[in-house]
């Protein structure tokens, strides 16, 4: 039997603009134990992994709280669960990479039986990164907040959400890179579809509302250096 030669790991990558005509709203508590509840799920090894060979550092869960924290301006002191967009110390919001990646996981998801790619969430988790690891909002971009829909609208769209307010914007642009590996699941179709499917479903709080949805452009796939 042949044994089969290494293949040393190597990526593509293609660049990625999002256009959001309407709002998008943010998703990250402004409490601490909002923060905490949301980074109690560890993410599975396999992808821990992923991202490790990926070049990404990963924190322990002490470590992240206390940059989400700082991040958020997270207070005890709030009366009610909002949602606000992450910031640098010098103020500027930015959306996470993660944000995006779990965006398109959920995409992956959504639509694996109807494009017959069985196990698609998992690979997206395990081999599609999104770089930088801070996806700044424009300069100038004007940060809104919303009061979020009562239960009784709630109960009329069909969906509960635990927020009763929420920072947002709109008509912003942002720009990325997503970086896969070069592995031959990986076609310009392939990541299209996730694009595709993510535009309609859209991105952030208040999707089952029909906010959210963004118009793309999507640059090839080629290797990275």
């Amino acid at each position: 039997m042949t044994k089969k030669e290494y293949r040393p790991l190597q990526f593509r990558e293609a660049q990625v603009s999002l256009f959001f005509e309407g709002p998008l709203h943010a998703t990250t508590p402004a409490t601490p134990a909002g923060i905490k509840f949301m980074l109690a799920r560890t993410p599975p090894t396999g992808e821990l992994e992923a991202r490790v060979a990926a070049g990404e550092r990963i924190m322990g869960i002490p470590e992240l709280e206390d940059r989400v924290l700082a991040e958020v301006n997270a207070s005890e002191g709030e009366e009610e669960q909002r949602a606000v967009f992450r910031r640098d110390e010098k103020a500027r919001p930015f959306l996470h990479h993660n944000f995006v990646k779990g965006h398109l996981r959920d995409a992956a998801q959504a639509i694996g039986r109807a494009v017959t790619f069985w196990g698609f969430q998992r690979f997206v988790s395990e081999t599609l990164f999104v770089r930088p690891e801070r996806i700044y909002l424009p300069d100038g971009t004007e940060v809104k907040e919303e009061v979020w829909p009562t239960h009784f609208d709630i109960y009329r769209m069909g969906r509960v959400s635990a927020f009763c307010r929420a920072e947002f914007v709109a008509g912003v642009r942002v720009a990325f890179t997503v970086r896969v590996t070069d592995d031959s699941r990986w076609t310009q179709r392939v990541l299209e579809d996730l694009f595709l499917y993510g535009s309609q479903k859209g991105m952030g709080g208040g999707r089952g509302r029909g906010l959210g949805m963004y118009t793309y452009e999507l640059g090839p796939l080629t290797h990275s250096a």
